[in-house]
C-alpha cells in the first residue's frame, strides 16, 4: 500500500486540494495528524513526496511582485519569464 494512502502528510496534502470534496476534516483525523507526522520515517517522507509533488522538469512556480528587486534572487532557481500583470496574455 503507497503511503500517500495512509499518511497524514498526504492527506492533508490531499485534503487542501482541488475536488477534495467540501475540504472539511474530521474531528479524530485531525486529533490523531501530529503523532503520525512524528511518526512518519524519511522514506515515508520520501515517498509521499514521489506522489504529491511534480518531478522538477514539470514544476512551475508563479511568483508576483517587484520583479526588478526579485529577478536575481529568484533566477538561482531556474529560467524566469516575467511579464506585466496587465498583459493581455496574463489573463488568458
Amino acid at each position: 500500500m503507497s503511503i500517500c494512502k495512509q499518511s497524514a502528510a498526504c492527506l492533508i496534502l490531499m485534503s487542501l486540494s482541488p475536488g477534495a470534496g467540501n475540504g472539511a476534516l474530521e474531528t479524530d483525523w485531525v486529533n490523531a495528524y501530529a503523532p503520525q507526522v512524528v511518526a512518519a520515517g524519511k522514506p515515508d517522507i520520501d515517498e509521499v513526496i514521489r506522489d504529491v509533488y511534480p518531478v522538477r522538469d514539470e514544476l512551475v512556480s508563479v511568483m508576483i511582485g517587484n520583479a526588478a528587486a526579485s529577478r536575481d534572487e529568484i533566477s538561482k532557481y531556474g529560467t524566469v519569464t516575467g511579464m506585466s500583470i496587465v498583459e493581455p496574455r496574463f489573463h488568458t
